[in-house]
C-alpha cells in the first residue's frame, strides 16, 4: 500500500510550512546545511535537501510516491525531531483540517 492521495497533500504543505517557518527564524539553506552561500528555503528545497535524503537512507526509495503510509509518518518524526533539535523549529504534520486552510500540492 502506498501513502494516500492526502499523505502527499500533506507532505507538500509541511515542506512548504517548514521552509516558510525556517526562513522566517533566520535559518537559510547555508546557516541550515552549512553551504557556502545563503538560499531561501522553499517547498522543493525541503524535499530535496532534507526529506528525500532521510527517506532514501530509511527506505531506499528515490520517490515519495512509493511511500507507505507509516514510512511517511517515521520520516517525518526524524526530520521534525532533526529539525527542532539543531534549530529550534519545529511543524506539526498537516492533518484533514489544516489541509484546507493552505493549497496543497
Amino acid at each position: 500500500m502506498k501513502r494516500t492521495i492526502n499523505q502527499n497533500k500533506a507532505l507538500h504543505l509541511y515542506f512548504k510550512q517548514l521552509a516558510d517557518k525556517l526562513n522566517a527564524a533566520g535559518f537559510d539553506i547555508q546557516k541550515t546545511m552549512k553551504k557556502d552561500f545563503q538560499i531561501p528555503w522553499n517547498e522543493r528545497t525541503i524535499k530535496e535537501l532534507i526529506w528525500h535524503k532521510v527517506q532514501e537512507v530509511m527506505t531506499d526509495k528515490a520517490s515519495t510516491a512509493d511511500l507507505e503510509p507509516k514510512e511517511v509518518n517515521d520520516i517525518y518524526q526524524v526530520v521534525t525531531r532533526h529539525i527542532a533539535q539543531t534549530t529550534g523549529v519545529s511543524v506539526a504534520f498537516p492533518d484533514r483540517f489544516s489541509q484546507g486552510q493552505e493549497k496543497c500540492h
